[in-house]
């Protein structure tokens, strides 16, 4: 391989779509670097590809980024293609998403697309070169626990069009691949399995993605037979997207849509209070407050404070919970990530008959009693 042969930065080439991409991208002809912050991991793969070299960089800190870019045209003169693959993926409900990982998140995702693309456009331009960024089908297609991730990506994609807008007049273009379901280390870190064979049942072409179906997609837009595309986002997916809420996704979000119904209908028991004692407790109240003589709103409330705290004593979840009088049954239960099935309530004697004593009875059979003595 010559000096003057092209030359393709790949990121996130420790593994899966990145090491694929770099792979394919070395079996045409190209010199590649393989970028991974992952420094052992980017060595040995880097070892299986010839004429690659490895490096070390976390892409969301600029002066790593500025110092790689230094760095492969110092070993390689020339950049012809970007790819940038790298990208990190935590999901989480909306609410325990906290800022760091919606930082961490972001400047993998989209901070790194920006710092690579922005220092290599230089060499990119004397090349009229090609920049293929990696978004999700995530960026298109909203679902539950990918606030940050559906987010970053989705950024990715309007970005990538940003770029081919302002670098189209040096012939440099950039698109991007949205990956639907693909078999890789990622996905099988933050999918179970029963997430996967959801998507698998869900898939048009009934199967997943492998990583040689998205390096393949990306080859292509890099080569000259895609020298009219420019700002378009591609999705590899198997038609997943285009056959919208798919029968298994359809069951997951019946599951959970039941389980919201069933905590509804749960929480509703736990604090269900029959209507006949609530209203014999507020007559109680509303007897107790007009004797204080206060005008009738200030007695009204009164009434209802009164009825709210009685509720308060007989429903389980309102209760203080006797090992902590700051916390209620409902706070600890959540705390804990735990739930009631069911309770049952009992009043202190309640289920003892009371024994009803005839008085008159009584003294007549003490006053016969005395009479046989």
């Amino acid at each position: 391989m010559s000096q003057n042969s092209p030359v393709a930065i790949i990121t996130g080439a420790a593994r899966g779509i990145g090491f694929a991409t770099a792979q394919l991208f070395q079996q045409n002809g190209y010199r590649v670097a393989l970028v991974d912050r992952d420094e052992n991991e980017v060595k040995k793969a880097s070892a299986e590809i010839t004429h690659s070299i490895a490096i070390p960089c976390d892409i969301s800190v600029p002066m790593e980024v500025d110092q790689m870019i230094k760095t492969v045209l110092k070993i390689f003169g020339r950049i012809d293609v970007l790819v940038n693959n790298a990208g990190v993926a935590e999901f989480k409900p909306l609410e325990e998403t906290d800022f760091d990982c919606w930082r961490k998140i972001m400047s993998t995702n989209l901070d790194g697309v920006f710092l690579c693309t922005q220092a290599a456009i230089p060499a990119l331009k004397e090349t009229r070169g090609a920049v293929v960024n990696i978004g999700s089908i995530s960026a298109v297609r909203a679902s539950t626990l990918r606030v940050a991730y559906g987010t970053s990506k989705a950024a990715v994609v309007h970005l990538t069009k940003q770029f081919a807008v302002e670098l189209g007049d040096f012939g440099v273009r950039v698109n991007c691949v949205s990956p639907g379901p693909v078999k890789t280390q990622l996905a099988a870190a933050v999918h179970s399995p029963e997430i996967i064979t959801a998507y698998y049942n869900g898939i048009p072409l009934n199967r997943s993605a492998t990583v040689e179906d998205i390096a393949e997609t990306v080859f292509f837009l890099c080569s000259d037979k895609a020298g009219y595309v420019t700002g378009q986002m591609i999705t590899v997916d198997g038609g997943f997207d285009a056959a919208g809420v798919v029968e298994a996704e359809e069951a997951s979000a019946l599951a959970d849509a039941f389980a919201v119904i069933v905590d509804v209908l749960l929480r509703q028991q736990l604090t269900d209070v029959a209507a006949d004692l609530i209203e014999k407790e507020r007559a109680i109240y509303t007897a107790q407050a007009a004797e204080s003589g206060k005008p009738a709103d200030i007695v009204a409330k009164m009434v209802e404070g009164s009825v709210q705290k009685f509720l308060k004593e007989v429903s389980l979840l309102n209760q203080t919970f006797v090992k902590n009088e700051k916390q209620t049954v409902e706070q600890m239960l959540k705390a804990a990530a735990t739930q009631v099935a069911g309770f049952t309530l009992y009043v202190v004697g309640e289920g003892i008959e009371k024994k009803q004593d005839d008085f008159a009875a009584e003294v007549a059979a003490q006053v016969a009693a005395a009479k046989g003595q």
